[in-house]
């Protein structure tokens, strides 16, 4: 498949976003920490690898919201965007070690490692900002984005991320704490730490946090952590297992290989082993999992993947 390569932007109509009749069908993307690389899938089985796709390299997560595909750079190339998934073109974010990207409460929004944040309604031009407080992984819960500080405590936004509440402190989980994620129908707020086996959740907005009771299953590397139907998953980018909890509090191991995070939709989760070419699904909410090696060699450091929709 040939790349397409440009700083220009391309309108949502040329990509059949236009007019209210358009057919829509899912696609998971991935994309590579180390090449300029991306693959996709419209099943979450079957994969095909695109070199060259992306303006620059080292791409460390990717995020759909409003019909845009957003991925963030933690090295040179700040930021790209995407109407299809796999024509990807340059935005106007700056250079920085950017590491997270969600789409939360309507706009997208970028934590970094220095500090800096960023924010955009459209995922192309951005506002950034300096708050030492905002991590890199963020949710959208109780009517506000939170976000962990890593340094043991989360905070919140109630205005798009223009200004954060004062920090909560999250139990004893740790100065490492680095994901969140919130489950809509248990109303839980669950946050993970990154090399300090432990994890909190809330059950009163975020105003109280508990210990989980063995959090010692999720791994020492564990990354983003992710909620389908009402399970909470965490990965782990360096060990064989994940972590898998259907009530953010007591955990167990499942057996997996290697990854950064996971992505939901039409009724399957896919993840993608960190420096190979295996590709896994499941059909029961990361329970039991099904690797597959057919098709392209997908041979890259896949950090980010996400699910998204485009014209049919």
């Amino acid at each position: 498949m040939p790349s397409i390569i440009t700083k220009g932007a391309m309108s949502a109509s040329a990509f059949g976003f236009a007019g209210n009749a358009v057919t829509k069908k899912g696609i998971f993307v991935g994309v590579s920490g180390n090449s300029s690389s991306i693959c996709y899938s419209y099943d979450g089985i079957n994969w095909t690898l695109v070199n060259n796709a992306m303006p620059g390299n080292s791409w460390h997560s990717v995020a759909f919201g409003n019909g845009v595909f957003v991925a963030v750079s933690a090295t040179n190339s700040g930021s790209a965007y995407s109407y299809d998934g796999i024509h990807w073109y340059a935005a106007t974010l700056a250079s920085n070690m950017w590491v997270g990207v969600k789409f939360v409460g309507g706009i997208f929004i970028i934590g970094g490692q220095n500090g800096y944040y960023a924010t955009s309604t459209d995922g192309i031009n951005w506002t950034v900002t300096y708050n030492a407080n905002v991590g890199y992984d963020f949710a959208y819960a109780y009517g506000a984005i939170w976000t962990p500080t890593g340094t043991g405590a989360i905070i919140k936004s109630t205005d798009g991320g223009n200004t954060w509440s004062a920090a909560i402190m999250m139990a004893n989980i740790g100065n490492m704490n680095i994901s969140i994620a919130y489950d809509p129908i248990s109303g839980k707020l669950v946050g993970t730490s990154y090399n300090g086996l432990a994890a909190a959740y809330s059950t009163d907005g975020g105003a109280t946090w508990s210990n989980s009771a063995n959090a010692n299953a999720i791994a020492a590397n564990g990354e983003f952590l992710t909620c389908v139907n009402g399970v909470f998953l965490a990965a782990d980018y360096q060990s064989t297992t994940i972590a898998r909890s259907t009530d953010g509090n007591t955990w167990a191991s499942v057996s997996l290989f290697p990854c950064y995070t996971f992505a939901a939709g039409n009724g399957i989760v896919v993840a993608i082993e960190y420096s190979s070419y295996i590709t896994a699904y499941s059909t029961d909410n990361g329970l039991t999992w099904t690797t597959n090696t057919v098709g392209t060699n997908l041979n890259s450091q896949w950090t980010g993947v996400c699910f998204g929709t485009v014209a049919a």
